[in-house]
């Protein structure tokens, strides 16, 4: 009886462990994120997928093309941050009662310098994109610009978008 008892309370353990295991199991195949995000969709790949289907670079050229990428958005992070130091700069100006006209002329001087940086530096950095590329690749690259200066002014996708996303939409 004794030992009945005692092969009782093992299968009832033994059940129980069975049931958590299940639990964990459960949870790690059904938990949000556990799955990749699926791909966007057609016409809305990043600006680097976008070169890459468009370019089609060889293994060298990929490399080269990631390191001109990396090194372009930490020069565009850097420079975006400066402006908008210099935009909430040059706004709380109106929080102070006596101003100088030189002093918010002078922001106003500042934040246009950097937007001038962005754009020389994506200019230069298209440069360096197409200066990789083999004949064929550039005359693809030349038909391929527009859409690809489309592409780094939507959300996420260049260093022309703000980092907080589009402005909302217009109350009604």
């Amino acid at each position: 009886m004794e030992n009945e008892k005692k092969i009782r309370n093992w299968q009832l353990l033994t059940l129980l462990l069975v049931i958590c295991n299940l639990g964990v199991l459960a949870t790690l195949w059904f938990k949000p994120g556990h799955h990749p995000p699926p791909p966007p969709p057609p016409g809305q790949e990043s600006p680097r997928d976008f070169l890459l289907q468009c370019l089609k670079p060889g293994d060298d050229q990929a490399r080269e093309l990631d390191q001109l990428i990396n090194e372009h958005r930490q020069k565009m992070e850097e420079l975006n941050v400066k402006g908008r130091q210099l935009k909430q700069a040059y706004f709380m100006t109106l929080t102070q009662a006596d101003i100088k006209q030189n002093t918010k002329d002078s922001l106003v001087h500042e934040i246009v310098l950097v937007q001038q940086q962005i754009e020389t530096s994506t200019y230069d950095h298209l440069g360096k994109v197409k200066a990789m590329c083999s004949d064929p690749q550039k005359a693809t690259f030349d038909k391929m610009l527009p859409e690809m200066l489309n592409r780094m002014k939507r959300p996420g996708g260049g260093p022309h978008q703000s980092p907080e996303g589009p402005p909302p939409p217009p109350e009604r």
